[in-house]
Parts: C-alpha cells; structure tokens; sequence
C-alpha cells in the first residue's frame, strides 16, 4: 500500500512529515536489532556496554546533531537521517563488541533444538506483540497531538515529556541488572527469592523516584528560565507534572513487567500492553479536545496507573506476592512536607533557590525513608554511615 496513505492517515494536518515516512520501518528494523542484542547481554549478565550505547553514545551523536542544525551546519533532512543513523551505529557497536569479546558462539547450527523451537517461536511472538503494544502506547499520544492539536503544541508537550521522563532512568539500570536475577529463580522455584527482589527494588525505586519528581517539580520554574523561549515552554507545566507522576506509579509498583514476562504467564502481560495501547488512545481521545496537551499527559498517567494495577493483581493471585508495606505509607508524608516547606520560602536569588530547594528534598526522603523503613537499603546505608562516624 502507497506510504503516503499511513503518514495521511497519521498527520494529516502536518505534510512536511511526510517525506520521512519511509525513514520508519528502516528505524525499526535497527531498533530490533539493537534490543537483540540489548537482551544478549543482559542474559550474560553484561549491562555496562549496552547501558553506555543507549544512555550516552547514542544521546550524545543526537545532541551533536541538534548543535550542528542550531549552528546551522546542515539541514532539518540531515536531523532526521543522522537518528536513524545513530541508532545503526549503536546496534553495530553491540555487535562488534561482543564478536571481538568472544561472546557470540558461530560453530554449530544457530538454530535451537526441533522440541525447542515451538516453544521458543511461541514465547518470542507473545515477547514481539508486547513490545509492539509498548512502543505503539509510548508514541500514541505525540501521533495525537500532532493530529488533533498541532506540531507547535507538540514541540512544548515533547520537551515536558523529556523532562518528567527522566524520572524513570534509574528504573531502566535496575530492570536491566534485575532480569537475568528474576528469570534465574524462576528456572530454581526460588519465588521466596522473587519477592524479596520484587520487594528490595520497589523500595529504592520510590525513594529514588519521589526525590528526582520533586527535585524537578519543585525547580521547575528554574528549570524554564535557563531554556531559551522560556515562556513559551512553561505553557507545558503540567505536561511534565502528569508524566512525571505516571513515572512515579511505574517505580512505585516495581518491576511488576519484569517478573511478569519472565515467568510462565509471560502471554497475560501481551493482553495488558494492548489494553494500555487502546486505553490510551480512548483517553487521549477523550481529554485531548478538552484539555489539550496537558489532557493527553493525564491519559498518561490515568493509564499507567490502570496498566499497573493490572500487573499487580496478577502477581498477587498467582504468586502471592506483592511489593508494598507499612513504610510506603509512613512514606508519604515525607514527599508532601518539602513541598509546603518551599511554597512558603521567600524568593532570593535563582541560584540560592535551587540550592536550598535541593537540600530540602534531599535531606527529607532521605529521613523519610530511613524513619519509615520503605527502603532496607538505604536503612543499611545510613546504619553503615552512622557505625563510621562513630569509629
């Protein structure tokens, strides 16, 4: 079928997207290849090189492409090539890496055991619908908006989305280190092991999650007045506001994903993804003409907050386990004090704001989570702190 029927379909009000299109199945066919090889090493237990491609090298190339078009070097055509190309790169360094490494086996046949390759076939289809249903529930709301509300409207909700999203980075390096740990108890029945994991992770996630949400929010007002056109980007407030809080719920909850897609009800969490994706675009649809931009990051919010409630009443019923206690609550008041503690600072310089604000938050969820008890891993660190003053 003819390109431009989809990209018409999609952006409709928007043709200057259109001779990109075709940029698209090129881009996914290397981002498939780039997770390939993202899930070899986390099955040998080797995140370090992947982390690097994916959190540094790779932003890194695109932030040199955005300086080179502010300069004026090359072309808006130049951009949206050099991402398809960095993202290439990427997956061949993998690649080369772990060749030279010796980590990739070529003798013998590459083809799993014939009793295997059913139930390989079958776990890594269920494995491709899931995460086709999460890249469609990721990009549903910037294809919305672009459609209904507009590409400037999009350039102020992509730049709060980036913003609250970084929220979930520390997420991301513990999913990786954690899920060769999940899917080994699994193999061993270890499930005493699973909910102490599940239980450890959820802890330092919340504490950790609530201190980089509140270090943003609470600075957010500086964070605009270093950004050129600041006053047209904090129109976006509460985009970061909804998205942050959606990556909040995500870590609060745990790796509630991870346990799920390791274990034999890997096909249910296929269900919940799609379920995500559809609920997103209902809301969406929904909160879009009502409240713009800041609408589609509550559908956001409203539908990861869904999505793992889902996931956690699953893990529950089947295994039994869950990632919550008393401390979550004694927790919360924690989050809520540093923030009426700054709402009623005085104004001095921007510099001096940031700073104070800073200890503030950290010095609270760093109590908070001590006194409450959310986090046995930060209770042993500040034991560890306390025993070295004391020698």
């Amino acid at each position: 079928m003819n390109p431009d029927f989809w990209s018409a379909l999609l952006i409709p009000d928007n043709p200057e997207m259109q001779p990109y299109f075709l940029l698209v199945p090129l881009l996914m066919v290397i981002l498939i290849g780039q997770l390939m090889m993202e899930s070899f090493y986390r099955a040998n237990l080797k995140i370090a090189f992947p982390n690097f491609i994916k959190e540094v090298f790779i932003r890194m190339t695109q932030t040199l492409l955005v300086v080179g078009l502010a300069l004026k070097l090359f072309g808006f055509e130049t951009i949206m090539l050099g991402i398809v190309v960095s993202y290439g790169l990427g997956a061949i360094l993998l690649f080369a890496y772990a060749h030279f490494k010796g980590w990739l086996d070529w003798r013998g046949s590459v083809f799993p055991q014939k009793e295997k390759q059913k139930e390989i076939a079958h776990y890594a289809w269920f494995v491709l619908l899931s995460s086709a249903g999460a890249l469609v529930a990721s990009k549903v709301d910037t294809l919305m908006i672009s459609s209904m509300v507009g590409l400037d409207a999009l350039g102020i909700y992509v730049i709060a989305f980036f913003i609250g999203s970084v929220i979930e980075i520390p997420r991301r390096a513990i999913s990786q280190i954690a899920i060769p740990l999940i899917s080994k108890a699994f193999k061993e029945g270890e499930i005493e092991a699973i909910r102490k994991l599940y239980r450890q992770t959820a802890g330092v996630l919340i504490v950790v999650g609530s201190w980089l949400f509140l270090g943003i929010w609470c600075n957010l007002d500086f964070v605009y007045d270093v950004m050129p056109n600041a006053e047209i980007y904090r129109t976006g407030a509460m985009v970061m506001f909804w998205i942050g809080m959606s990556k909040v719920v995500d870590m609060v909850f745990g790796l509630n994903s991870e346990i799920i897609l390791q274990s034999d009800q890997y096909r249910k969490l296929t269900y919940f993804t799609a379920s995500l994706a559809v609920l997103l675009v209902l809301t969406n649809l929904w909160l879009i003409p009502i409240y713009g931009i800041s609408g589609a990051a509550f559908a956001t919010f409203l539908s990861m907050m869904i999505f793992n409630l889902l996931k956690l009443i699953l893990i529950l019923h089947v295994w039994g386990i869950q990632p919550f206690g008393m401390g979550h609550l004694y927790f919360i008041p924690f989050i809520v004090l540093p923030y009426i503690i700054i709402q009623s600072l005085p104004e001095f310089n921007m510099w001096g704001e940031f700073l104070v604000r800073g200890i503030i938050i950290t010095l609270s969820v760093y109590f908070g989570a001590v006194i409450s008890g959310v986090s046995e891993d930060l209770q042993q660190l500040n034991k560890r702190i306390l025993t070295s003053f004391s020698n």
